[in-house]
């Protein structure tokens, strides 16, 4: 009868091992960023982006791009919320207050 949890055992070792190699592997995969550093040319791509747009809607005439504009001005205003929202969750654990 030691033979059967004998074999369950090593097959259970066998398993984790497996599982924990595929763990290591997908994390050598990954790619280390700075957020810092990415949220920086983030920035500095949106900026560039509502230049041009600014610019084509001088040149142009802004009926063209007012769908574009009303729908990222309305995105921009929906992640100012959240992180309003965070802020304020986030202070309010600070002072010691719970929700």
């Amino acid at each position: 009868m030691k033979t059967g949890w004998v074999t369950e055992l090593k097959n259970a070792n066998n398993n984790f091992e497996t599982l924990v190699k595929e763990r290591y592997s997908e994390e050598a995969g990954k790619t280390h960023l700075s957020m810092k550093e990415v949220r920086e040319q983030i920035d500095a791509a949106y900026h560039t982006i509502t230049e041009r747009i600014g610019a084509l809607i001088i040149v142009n005439g802004e009926e063209t791009y007012s769908g574009f504009v009303k729908d990222l001005n309305r995105r921009v205003e929906k992640y100012y919320r959240v992180l309003s929202q965070r802020e304020g969750r986030n202070s309010k654990k600070g002072n010691g207050e719970e929700e």
